[in-house]
This record gives structure tokens, C-alpha cells and sequence, in this order.
């Protein structure tokens, strides 16, 4: 078993109490036992997996010797198992150099959404690559479904407020199209735009309709604004189907 350093941060401990969080540093923990991967990395500041350049050069300088921050994690639910709030690529990285994992776990349980958000971006802005602007939207998405409004969520992410609103946009129509049940692959082949002027159809049976027309014909994105704009001179779902 290689033996890992781990080093406090002060710099974290000072954010996680301006923050109200109360927490343990807690030594000898194993990536595949003691933590709820799945959700761990659904947690993290980045969409996706993990970068495996970025694990497999932390394991090198692990097994050098090279100090590293302590991850930082929460309890979930009733399990005893943990939830990466920081620390996804150390916790891999450390399994891969065959050592045990060293950090902060927050105590108790249902923290508020916001201050974790910010204690997850703060720590990937100092230990990971800065995020994508794609990935702040993802996380602006996901604080409007929390209850957020969009003014609020844009300001926890730093973007302004019409990006984060069409965003929420773009994920409602995409979330509409999967509840309509169309064909995923193809509706993602459609252009941002296409997607946009779809939406925009005032009934539901309207937007399926033309959808699967779209989808089927490969109708361009200026042909599907017109077929949009004529059709949303009704509101009446049977003459939007009747137009398709």
C-alpha cells in the first residue's frame, strides 16, 4: 500500500466555517468502500467523468510523494456512504497509486444548496481546471429546478441572467421532447435553433407534430421558423396537427 500524503488546508477550513459548515478531518478512507461514486461524480463541478491524464498524473506525484489537499465530502441520507463535494480526479488518482484517501467530511446531513454550490465551485476553482461556461449553465439549470430564480442562480454561477434563462429554455425543450417520447439521437441532430423555434409552438401536440416532421424530413432550421410562425397563429391543437 503506497502511503499518500495528505495535508489540512486552512485555506478550505476557513471557507467551509464563513460557509456554516461544521466538519471532521478524516484519514484511511477507500474510494470503492467508503464513497458513493455515482452520485460523487455527479456532484462535481464538471460534467462527465473524470479526466484520466489529469488521474494518472496525480497517482505519479502520489507515489513521489508530492503533499496533496484533503478532498472534501458529505454524508448521504441515511448511508454512511460519502458524496464528493471536491475531490473526484485525488480520490481516483489515490485508488490507482494503490493508497487510501485523507479529508474533510462535513457533519450532518441536508445542507443548503447554496452554500454547497459555493463550496463546490470555490474548491474546483483551486484544485481542478476553472469551468466551462457550459458547465456553469449546467449548474444554473440545476439551481432553477432547485427553486432558484434565474436571476439568483445566475449570480451563484457568474453569468449573466439572459444565458442562464435561455439555458433553462433549451433544457425545458429537451425535457419536453423526452417526455413526448422522440427519438433522442435525432432531436439532438436537430440545431440548437431548430430545437428553439420547435419549442416555440404553443401546444404541445403541435410541437410532437412538427417534431417528427422535422426530424424524419430533415427540414432546415428557416423552414421550420415559417411552418413555426404560421402555426402559431392558432392556439388550437387539432389545426396545429391538421398544418403538419
Amino acid at each position: 500500500v503506497v502511503n499518500i500524503t495528505w495535508k489540512r488546508d486552512p485555506d478550505a477550513e476557513a471557507k467551509m466555517a464563513e460557509l456554516g459548515f461544521e466538519f471532521d478531518w478524516t484519514e484511511g478512507l477507500n474510494w470503492d468502500t467508503d464513497f458513493a461514486q455515482r452520485e460523487s461524480l455527479a456532484n462535481q463541478g464538471r460534467i462527465g467523468d473524470v479526466d484520466p491524464g489529469t488521474v494518472g498524473k496525480y497517482a505519479e506525484k502520489m507515489k513521489s510523494g508530492t503533499a496533496f489537499p484533503g478532498i472534501i465530502a458529505q454524508l448521504i441520507g441515511e448511508r454512511k456512504a460519502k458524496v464528493n463535494i471536491g475531490g473526484n480526479h485525488r480520490c481516483r488518482a489515490a485508488k490507482l497509486a494503490g493508497g487510501t484517501i485523507s479529508g474533510y467530511v462535513l457533519r450532518g446531513r441536508d445542507h443548503p444548496a447554496e452554500a454547497m454550490l459555493e463550496l463546490t465551485l470555490w474548491d474546483n476553482d483551486r484544485n481542478g481546471r476553472p469551468l466551462s461556461e457550459r458547465e456553469l449553465l449546467h449548474w444554473g439549470v440545476q439551481l432553477c429546478d432547485q427553486g432558484y430564480s434565474q436571476t439568483d442562480a445566475a449570480k451563484l454561477v457568474g453569468l449573466k441572467v439572459p444565458k442562464v434563462a435561455q439555458a433553462v429554455r433549451d433544457n425545458n425543450a429537451t425535457r419536453d421532447a423526452k417526455l413526448a417520447g422522440l427519438d433522442m439521437d435525432k432531436w439532438d441532430a436537430l440545431s440548437i435553433g431548430a430545437r428553439r423555434d420547435l419549442h416555440g409552438i404553443r401546444t404541445n401536440e403541435g410541437f410532437v407534430a412538427l417534431a417528427q416532421l422535422a426530424m424524419k424530413a430533415h427540414l432546415p432550421q428557416d423552414v421550420i421558423a415559417k411552418e413555426v410562425t404560421e402555426m402559431n397563429t392558432t392556439n388550437q391543437a387539432a389545426e396545429h396537427v391538421a398544418h403538419v
